[in-house]
């Protein structure tokens, strides 16, 4: 049986817990394991552990990958990468290998084993003389048919064999492993081609970009901020009333009662303009027709109000 003396040794520190206070390990349900400095380790069936300090699951239960390890039913290179170095510190993969000069990668070229490989940070194929590879390049720029050695490094540069597992690193979080892979690959000084391969690591590019813009800079409040105490609301602040305008400036101004007319008129309607009061002067005569013989109707008058007399105001034109 295992002993965690250890762990409850720091868990009694961590509390404040004298030195021989008694510390409980969850085995099972209702089932602790007190450990005890003066009793020993006591296998009890509790259902509480009472006043004894409980150890957490993190300190008791052992990772899953651990046990994997142990049994030998996997190795470390098929763990997470980033797992593989918390379990096996100074683990390297056999993936991550740098690959060595002795052993370059053999293309068949034109009836021949021709080899490629890194020679100065760079993917070469060591089997065709520069002055060649210029003008094999040159004819492929204008739509030639490229030479096997060129296709291979070509597709190394576009779309590798190791595509998915520098893809899997890349969306595991571990670039530092993809961007080592690929320099594995393709060597430091040769420049990325349009192709898988680049667009894997220009999206990675974006995902942390947005996750660094995304991220909060600082939980501390600014300076200008004031917040109120921890366990009080806060007040919402006092709304600013608005001047508000009288009643009487809305309504329209009283109707002036018409004054009286004449006897025998008809009242006038609503919107008509009263009629002058009458005046009994005489109407000088005029030579022209319809003037100064009969008086002239009001214009706002109705058809059966009889004709209103002119004003003694009112200008009468004269005759020349």
């Amino acid at each position: 049986m295992r002993s965690w003396e250890f762990e409850a040794g720091l868990l009694r520190a961590a509390d404040g817990l004298p030195p021989y206070a008694p510390v409980a390990v969850r085995l099972a349900a209702r089932r602790f394991l007190l450990l005890s400095p003066e009793l020993g380790p006591v296998d009890a069936e509790l259902r509480a552990p009472g006043d004894a300090a409980v150890l957490p699951d993190a300190a008791t239960w052992a990772p899953p990958d651990l046990w994997l390890l142990r049994t030998g039913a996997v190795d470390a290179d098929r763990l997470h990468p980033l797992v593989a170095a918390a379990l096996v510190p100074g683990h390297r993969s056999a993936a991550a290998a740098p690959p060595s000069a002795a052993d370059p990668l053999l293309v068949d070229c034109r009836g021949a084993r021709h080899r490629v490989a890194l020679v100065d940070g760079r993917l070469t194929a060591l089997d065709h003389p520069p002055e060649q590879l210029r003008r094999e390049e040159l004819l492929l720029a204008f739509g030639g048919p490229p030479l096997p050695c060129l296709r291979t490094i070509d597709r190394a540069h576009r779309k590798p064999g190791d595509l998915d597992a520098i893809m899997q690193r890349l969306l595991h979080g571990d670039r530092a492993g993809a961007l080592t892979t690929v320099r594995q690959l393709i060597g430091d000084e040769t420049p990325l081609r349009e192709g898988p391969l680049a667009d894997s690591l220009t999206a990675d590019d974006r995902r942390r970009d947005l996750a660094t813009l995304h991220r909060p800079a600082s939980t501390t409040p600014p300076p200008h901020l004031h917040l109120p105490p921890p366990g009080r609301p806060p007040v919402p602040p006092t709304p600013t009333p608005r001047p508000q305008v009288p009643l009487l400036r809305l309504l329209p101004p009283p109707l002036t009662p018409p004054p009286p007319h004449h006897s025998g008129a008809a009242p006038p309607t609503r919107g008509d303009p009263p009629c002058p009061p009458a005046a009994n002067l005489p109407v000088p005569p005029s030579d022209k027709p319809g003037i100064g013989k009969t008086p002239s109707r009001h214009p706002f008058s109705h058809p059966g109000e009889p004709p209103c007399p002119p004003s003694p105001d009112s200008p009468t034109r004269s005759t020349r």
